[in-house]
């Protein structure tokens, strides 16, 4: 009963401390975060609002023939973008087809530090990585083969031999060493 005592002191202690280590704020701290907040958004807002607007100037001062060809222009910046995209998609399925191959499985994340802009970069460092896998394997495999085996040893002590041991002391030694003998 005592030490069920001391235990809830010691928990109510801790609890003590624990709740000592949350920061509670008040009305004004909690207001001047929420209106940095809002500052920020509104910051945030008037850039894009600022960005919308010079766009609308710009095209505004162009002729119609400098306004299809600076729509065509940011079009084909558009396609372009997104067909190194597609490219990059494409690279990084045949890269991953190509490390499953060598028995190599990889995250999107490890497979963007091999797949790069150009096919013949992203080939060379795929057969790169599988070279550096293989040669990884072959190092563990030959260690494997070249394991110590284990020694058999020739002093063991039968459950017979512990019990003819005249010295009590000695006997409780070695059943204590040789528990299982026992079991």
């Amino acid at each position: 009963m005592e030490n069920e005592n001391q235990e809830v002191k010691t928990n109510s202690k801790t609890a003590d401390k624990t709740n000592e280590s949350v920061k509670t704020f008040t009305q004004e701290e909690v207001n001047e975060m929420i209106n940095k907040r809002i500052e920020r958004e509104r910051k945030n807002q008037a850039d894009q609002l600022s960005k919308a607007k010079d766009e609308a100037t710009k095209l505004a001062k162009m002729n119609s023939d400098q306004k299809k060809a600076y729509e065509l222009d940011k079009t084909a910046k558009e396609r372009d973008d997104a067909v190194a995209k597609l490219q990059r998609y494409e690279m990084r399925d045949q890269a991953r087809e190509m490390l499953t191959e060598n028995n190599l499985s990889l995250t999107d994340k490890q497979l963007d530090l091999v797949v790069t802009g150009d096919a013949e970069t992203t080939k060379t460092n795929v057969e790169l990585l599988a070279e550096i896998a293989k040669s990884i394997r072959d190092e563990v495999r030959d260690d494997f083969r070249k394991g110590k085996t284990p020694r058999t040893n020739n002093d063991s002590v039968t459950r017979e031999q512990i019990e003819r041991i005249k010295d009590p002391v000695e006997r409780v030694n070695m059943i204590k060493t040789h528990m299982n003998l026992f079991n």
